[in-house]
């Protein structure tokens, strides 16, 4: 694919730049897809397409060339495919942009997990927000048993009575999957 391709000859300080140019691109595309697909209801009374050349700037040339030769029901399905693609390839590129932050390549794993194990032991805040800043702190915090096995003997507040029931049991279950046997 191109952009591992373009991804691979960047210097590691150009990586995050890159991505969200490539996001801002691929959401353009989106948007011209979804515009490509509004026209198409208005022109299947007549059984083609419009004119395309409005996306001349905003696609490939390949993919409105595509789009032109086929009937507008196929034209549709390709349309949603193609967005659907897209979708994929903005998700792959946050992941990226994440894993390429200067926090995540100037410290070991190790180090961020003591980081993230001693914080949370010290504050006793809720765990799972920090799951979700970007997938590598997700994978790391979800293999550290020892943040876990802290988890249980702090008790956050998020296991008080004041919190119901469900979410408690729910948070309760997924410390002790994993804490492991640290």
């Amino acid at each position: 694919d191109r952009d591992v391709a373009s991804i691979r000859r960047l210097p590691a300080s150009q990586v995050q730049e890159w991505c969200g140019n490539r996001t801002l691109e691929y959401k353009a595309r989106i948007s011209a897809l979804q515009s490509l697909r509004r026209s198409m209801d208005a022109d299947a009374e007549e059984g083609k397409i419009q004119d395309l050349k409005f996306l001349q700037d905003l696609l490939p040339e390949d993919e409105i060339t595509t789009a032109a030769s086929l009937p507008p029901s196929e034209a549709d399905w390709w349309c949603k495919r193609q967005v659907h693609v897209y979708r994929a390839r903005i998700r792959a590129l946050r992941t990226l942009h994440n894993s390429a932050a200067p926090i995540n390549a100037s410290l070991p794993p190790e180090i961020l997990a003591e980081i993230f194990t001693v914080t949370h032991m010290s504050n006793g805040w809720y765990p799972l927000p920090i799951t979700r800043v970007c997938h590598y702190w997700h994978i790391l915090i979800n293999q550290t048993p020892q943040f876990w096995t802290n988890f249980l003997s702090v008790g956050p507040r998020y296991l008080r009575p004041a919190a119901p029931l469900f979410r408690a049991f729910a948070l309760l279950k997924k410390a002790l999957e994993h804490s492991g046997t640290s």
